[in-house]
Formats: structure tokens, sequence, C-alpha cells
């Protein structure tokens, strides 16, 4: 979490509809718990786009533009919510690659960030993804989703960890 001997924290939240919340942002809750924690107010700037994944903001001009704004103490990487599941081409592998890729790109802005993965959560139990059925295109249940969103993202952290240990990823 952010060290609070740090005299400036300055977070940058990389995501999508998850992050941007509904009536609040993940980044504004974040910096209301920061300073109901005792904490200074920290530098948050959000960079989110609904149904975007982390192969998007990788290739994105804004989002390259945010990373590289200024030397980030920790930057929030939320991938989009079936992205890092097997109902999605591709998904797991590009969970990994791109998810790798963006956080290269970060490192290389400042290589003392600490780079984050905020998993996202499960579809609601009423949601189409939902069906009681576990096929290619659908879970049986919202606790079957969140397991695989689980063990992607752990796998995304650990693989970063193990190649960079020098900066390992949380998650």
């Amino acid at each position: 979490f952010i060290n609070p001997a740090w005299a400036e924290n300055r977070v940058l939240f990389i995501g999508n509809s998850f992050t941007i919340g509904s009536g609040e942002s993940v980044a504004e809750i974040f910096e209301a718990l920061a300073i109901a924690g005792g904490h200074e107010k920290p530098i948050s700037v959000m960079r989110a786009d609904g149904g975007k994944d982390y192969q998007w903001h990788a290739a994105n001009a804004p989002t390259q533009t945010a990373i590289t704004s200024q030397p980030w103490t920790h930057v929030i990487l939320q991938n989009y919510s079936t992205e890092p599941t097997h109902i999605t081409n591709g998904g797991i592998a590009d969970h990994q690659t791109f998810g790798t890729q963006l956080y290269h790109q970060i490192l290389a802005n400042n290589n003392a960030t600490q780079v984050i993965l905020f998993e996202t959560w499960s579809r609601a139990a009423d949601h189409a993804l939902i069906s009681g059925t576990s096929t290619a295109g659908t879970f049986a249940t919202t606790a079957e989703m969140q397991n695989e969103l689980r063990e992607n993202y752990q796998d995304l952290a650990t693989t970063l960890t193990t190649n960079n240990p020098e900066n390992p990823s949380a998650l």
C-alpha cells in the first residue's frame, strides 16, 4: 500500500468502467480512504475508458501520455472485466502479454513505480454470463468467474514479480 513516509504519493489509475465506477470512481474512493486514514491527499489521476483492456491502453496515446506525465509512485492497472477469463478470445494470453507490456511501459517512465494489479469482480448472478453451466462463453456461478479472475490476476502478478524481482508487482 502507499508508504506514509513518502512526502508525496502520485497514483495513476488505468482501467475501464469498473475503474470509473458509478457515482464515485475508484480514484475518488482511494483519495477519501487515504484522507480518512490520516494521510495527506495523494495526487491521483485516472485514465479509464469503458470497455477497454490492457491491449488498448498499451497502444493508446492518451494513456501513454498519462504514464509519462510524471514520476508515479504507484500505478493501478485494471483490465477489462472478462479479459482474464476463458470466455474472451485470446483473453488469458492477452491479459499476460499486454499486462506485461504496460508494466514495462510504466517502469520505463520511473523504475521505482510500484505497479498494482486491481482485480475486477464477477458479474452478478442474474447476468447472462452466469448461466448455471460452464461453457466456452459462460460461467456456472459467480464463484467460478471470480476464481478464474483471481487466478489469472495472480498469475500475472507472479510472472511480473518472478521476472522483475527488483520491482515486484502487487495484487
